[in-house]
C-alpha cells in the first residue's frame, strides 16, 4: 500500500512539475512573440518616418529649384 501511495504522490508531483514547465514555456513563447511584434512595429515605424522625411526633402528641393510653386506664389 505504501508503494502505491508513494507512486501516486510521485505521479502527482511529476504532473505538477510538467504543467509548471509547460506554463513557463508558454509564457516564454508569448514574451518572444511580443518582442518580435514590437520589433516589427518599430521597424515599420522607422520605414514610414524615413519615407516621410524623403518626401519632405524632395518637396523642399522641388520648391527651391522652382519645379513646383506654392499656390498663390507669383511666377
Amino acid at each position: 500500500m505504501r508503494d502505491v501511495l508513494t507512486g501516486l504522490i510521485l505521479a502527482l508531483v511529476g504532473a505538477v512539475w510538467g504543467h509548471w514547465r509547460g506554463v513557463r514555456a508558454a509564457r516564454a513563447a508569448a514574451a518572444a512573440a511580443r518582442t518580435a511584434a514590437v520589433t516589427r512595429a518599430q521597424t515599420q515605424r522607422n520605414e514610414v518616418e524615413d519615407a516621410i522625411a524623403t518626401q519632405t526633402d524632395l518637396l523642399a528641393l522641388a520648391l527651391k529649384s522652382g519645379l513646383i510653386r506654392r499656390s498663390g506664389d507669383r511666377p
